[in-house]
């Protein structure tokens, strides 16, 4: 009887000393927007969707992006039963309604198949901080990044530009990743993402060419002093890592050597004879690459054709606008010869005719 007792406390004990052990309960607040909103789960969430819009009546219903079959499967038509960890969804609300949604923590999502072309995808998580023009040159196989902005009713897309390989932001924005927000990534072909590490990772992604040189044409250039020439009018070519060439006017122009002034993109000679080295100097993801141009500084020069009439022994006198007097020596004697003669701004030099020699007077 005795050790009946004793093994009855012995047993009573060792349910009180050991706790059972529970998944820790965790809690998502999701706050919609009147209209659509595309979020993801951090936490596996206890309810259905179904559960979910019973509890919520804002909720008019709960859309997810079937890649494989490249069309959306609702609520509504009875084909979402489930939520899952790293998936996208998209909840349409009728008004602004805060969600509280209690269900286990996540600890790891695993690898996320990603197909050809559009994929609507979850972030349950974030192992660090990173813009969509930084995912993209990660992985060369990444094509473009979409987020839903609510309030325009619109995407922000970052897309691939097809002539470089280069991200480019069609809206002026570079937006942040964040856990519990769903996007589309449209990809060049089937690959895996998972972020359960200390960085976002797609499989096969290649590293991104790098900007190698730059170059102008033309490189060389004649102006007048005192003129001002638009260096935009230049042809500047980027050449990258893998051979792709692409044009740009985002340059920086400074004066190498030689004077003149610049404006931007407009550079104004001085008065007089001069050689000037222009350099542009491009920057690009960090990397910083520049060439020259020379602008050679010429005086205005003026020609003048005239028909000459018989030449008699007596001279002929030629006026420029400048007011100069020359006269034709009476030694000239061809007939209807065409008479070309030169005047130099601020210099009246000795310049030799075909038909003759014009003497400076």
């Amino acid at each position: 009887m005795n050790h009946r007792i004793i093994l009855s406390i012995f047993i009573f004990l060792q349910i009180l000393i050991i706790k059972p052990s529970f998944a820790e309960e965790s809690r998502q607040i999701v706050n919609l927007k009147q209209g659509y909103n595309f979020i993801s789960f951090t936490i596996t969430p206890n309810l259905s969707p179904i559960e979910l819009q019973k509890k919520y009546q804002a909720i008019e219903d709960i859309f997810f992006y079937n890649a494989s079959a490249g069309s959306f499967v609702s609520l509504s038509d009875g084909a979402l039963s489930l939520f899952k960890v790293g998936k996208g969804y998209i909840i349409k609300s009728s008004e602004l309604t805060e969600l509280e949604i209690i269900g286990t923590e996540v600890n790891v999502v695993g690898n996320i198949i990603l197909k050809k072309g559009f994929n609507l995808i979850g972030f349950s998580k974030m192992p660090e901080s990173i813009k969509f023009k930084s995912l993209m040159e990660r992985a060369n196989l990444l094509c473009g990044i979409y987020k839903w902005n609510a309030n325009s009713g619109c995407f922000i897309q970052v897309i691939r530009n097809q002539s470089n390989n280069l991200p480019e932001l069609l809206d002026g924005v570079d937006p942040d990743l964040a856990a519990g927000q769903a996007y589309f990534l449209n990809m060049l072909n089937e690959t895996t993402l998972n972020y359960d590490s200390a960085e976002i990772n797609i499989e096969n992604g290649v590293s991104l060419p790098v900007l190698t040189s730059i170059s102008i044409n033309p490189n060389k250039e004649t102006i007048v002093a005192g003129s001002t020439y638009d260096l935009s009018k230049l042809i500047i070519t980027a050449t990258y890592s893998n051979n792709f060439n692409s044009t740009t006017n985002n340059v920086k122009w400074t004066i190498k050597s030689g004077s003149g002034t610049l404006n931007g993109s407009l550079f104004t000679a001085k008065n007089t004879p001069d050689t000037v080295i222009l350099n542009a100097s491009y920057n690009e993801n960090g990397i910083t690459k520049d060439c020259d141009v020379t602008v050679t500084v010429i005086l205005v020069q003026e020609t003048i054709e005239s028909k000459s009439t018989i030449i008699s022994t007596s001279e002929i006198e030629l006026k420029l606008g400048s007011g100069a007097i020359f006269k034709m020596s009476p030694s000239a004697s061809d007939v209807n010869e065409t008479v070309m003669f030169s005047k130099i701004i601020m210099t009246i030099k000795l310049v030799q005719l075909k038909i003759g020699i014009l003497l400076e007077t």
